[in-house]
């Protein structure tokens, strides 16, 4: 079974499966026979009472022809040899898939830490199921050409498996599998995402739509393509894995060099009934490992302005049908500006002097301490000492957004950008946004209080009322 053997190992593989043949390496002789006499349906190792039949069917009539030195034909009908039993079975880096997966959600519905943190899972197991996702091919023995010619070399396993449930079903559960895996093994799973940047974009890449120019990019010539009735399916897997990898630092730190945050949000633009969960993704990306590298983009870049442009529901034209999608983007949009703004956090006073720009500081600290309440918050009256809002307030706030945006636009680098499918690049436009409420507040203000409101509430309790005393002092009103 050396590289010194390789005729012995094709053999070998061929008539017990590679990964029974794997085991001969045992010390105990006698272990391996128990395994080989016992039945054992795992996602590392299929072998039945069925299977020994198949062998000893094909075994027995050759061993009872006397042994010669220049017969081969023998060893080659050997290395041909597969399985019946395996011959519809779906089987990707030597471990099979189906009970992997059901293995799998058995372990991430008990919600109990595994015990062996890699599970029998291998990098050529990764490898493998990454290549199979892109091109739907299952994997040939390798090193047989000196046997056998190219038409007869069949896979182990799955092997009258049709091409086209290869590409289409298959691959979609091949997808199931890995956002299982994500799941109760992200960190395993990231630390071989990452040795290849490239599947970072494969992932991404199927979230768009089949139709999307971004899978006639470069690079893309041997990925095959969804049908589209597979997109949902395929898309919603690559979410849940994006899901689970996103919350992982290293995961976050490679795929900031990609700009993963800019394709995200055009996701958000193309895909609008996937958006809430896209923005957290975002979300959960800027609280990781890199929330430096991505608040700091989100901010520089003035694309925080689009999550406040969703969470504000300002579009250039909502349709009635549309209406309940931009609605359900609006807490995500409050839960990433929540977590750009947390107190204590990198970056997270340059983000809230930005959101105070735009909001009242009320409204600010409301939205950054508590985004799930925000929205009802936002559309609720108020009208004390520190916070007057209504109906003028949030037309006012609206249509500078909407003013802003359309102005930010139309510069002449954004809008070269827009063509070019790129997301806009930092621009000193982004740091000018500023909303004065002074202009239409009924009453004077200072210190961010309304001072006749305050003076028929003296005992409300002000958030820093030596802050306000302070402007007073310095006729700042």
């Amino acid at each position: 079974m050396s590289p010194k053997h390789a005729r012995v190992k094709a053999v070998v593989d061929a008539l017990l499966t590679p990964n029974l043949a794997g085991l001969l390496i045992l010390s105990s002789h006698h272990e391996y026979l128990k395994l080989f006499h016992t039945d054992c349906e795992s996602y590392t190792l299929v072998w039945t009472e069925a299977m020994r039949k198949e062998l000893f069917a094909f075994v027995a009539p050759r061993a009872a022809v006397e042994p010669s030195l220049g017969v081969f034909e023998d060893y080659l009908d050997a290395i041909r040899f597969r399985f019946e039993y395996l011959a519809n079975t779906f089987n990707v880096g030597g471990l099979y898939i189906q009970t992997l997966m059901e293995s799998f959600v058995i372990i991430k519905e008990s919600a109990v830490p595994s015990p062996v943190p890699e599970l029998g899972l291998t990098e050529m197991f990764f490898k493998d199921l990454f290549a199979f996702i892109d091109n739907g091919e299952l994997k040939q023995p390798t090193d047989l050409g000196e046997y056998l010619n190219e038409d007869e070399i069949l896979p182990f396993y799955g092997w009258r498996i049709e091409k086209e449930q290869l590409q289409t079903s298959f691959r979609v559960t091949a997808l199931d599998c890995l956002a299982v895996i994500s799941f109760v093994v992200p960190s395993f799973v990231v630390q071989n995402i990452i040795a290849d940047v490239g599947l970072i974009k494969m992932i991404l890449r199927l979230l768009f739509p089949p139709d999307n120019e971004v899978h006639q990019g470069e690079n893309t010539e041997n990925s095959i393509l969804f049908p589209a009735e597979l997109y949902e399916p395929s898309r919603d897997h690559c979410l849940a894995i994006l899901e689970s990898l996103s919350c992982i630092d290293a995961f976050g730190h490679a795929s900031s060099e990609l700009g993963i945050c800019d394709v995200l949000i055009e996701i958000v633009h193309f895909c609008k009934p996937i958006g809430p969960e896209v923005l957290r993704i975002i979300r959960n990306l800027c609280a990781h490992g890199a929330r430096v590298e991505f608040v700091t983009e989100i901010l520089q870049s003035g694309c925080y302005l689009e999550f406040i442009a969703w969470l504000l529901l300002v579009e250039d034209i909502i349709r009635d049908e549309d209406y309940d999608v931009a609605e359900q983007l609006r807490l995500p949009c409050a839960e990433i500006l929540a977590e750009i703004g947390k107190k204590g956090a990198p970056m997270s006073e340059e983000a809230r002097e930005l959101l105070t720009d735009i909001f009242p500081i009320t409204l600010m600290l409301q939205l950054v301490e508590s985004p799930q309440t925000f929205i009802e918050f936002y559309e609720t009256d108020h009208e004390n000492p520190e916070l007057v809002w209504n109906t003028e307030f949030r037309t006012y706030l609206r249509n500078h957004v909407v003013a802003f945006l359309n102005t930010y636009y139309s510069l002449p680098a954004v809008a070269e950008d827009e063509e070019n499918g790129e997301q806009p690049q930092p621009t000193p436009a982004t740091q000018k946004f500023h909303v004065d409420y002074f202009s239409i507040s009924p009453y004077p203000v200072a210190g961010n209080v309304h001072l006749p409101l305050f003076l028929k509430n003296p005992t409300f309790d002000l958030r820093d009322p030596l802050y306000v005393f302070r402007q007073l002092s310095v006729g700042r009103v």
